[in-house]
């Protein structure tokens, strides 16, 4: 594929549904997450580099079994306030609670779903290959 055409389509948004436990409670509790599960998200190109990210949180992800697309356990969002906020943080490792109505926070009168930043998901991804060898 033609890369120009590529760099005008949006990245796809990748999710993966985590335990807000281990090394995902404090990075959660600290933008008030307190669900005990989250959304991990990130735009990005690179699923590869998304599944070694979410390891780096303890998440396991399953491998990839021959002819799937995705490893289990890992979809494409479409819902617009998840694509939207993580579109606006590429290359970010996010996560956020449930589907934006669990887990919301009042802030002066408003429901506002926290998000909390984990990362940079090249950095994260290249940490949990060294961490793995």
């Amino acid at each position: 594929m033609n890369n120009a055409v590529r760099q005008s389509e949006p990245l796809p948004v990748w999710v993966v549904v985590a335990d807000t436990t281990g090394r995902l409670a404090a990075p959660c509790q600290a933008v008030g997450i307190t669900a005990h599960r989250a959304l991990l998200v990130a735009a990005t190109d690179d699923v590869d580099a998304f599944v070694a990210a979410v390891a780096r949180f303890g998440v396991t992800v399953l491998s990839r079994r021959r002819g799937d697309l995705l490893p289990a356990g890992v979809v494409q969002a479409v819902f617009d306030p998840i694509v939207g906020t993580t579109r606006e943080r590429p290359g970010r490792l996010l996560a956020r609670c449930g589907d934006g109505r669990d887990g919301a926070v009042l802030v002066d009168g408003d429901l506002v779903v926290p998000w909390a930043d984990l990362g940079d998901l090249t950095a994260l991804a290249a940490e949990a290959a060294r961490t793995a060898a």
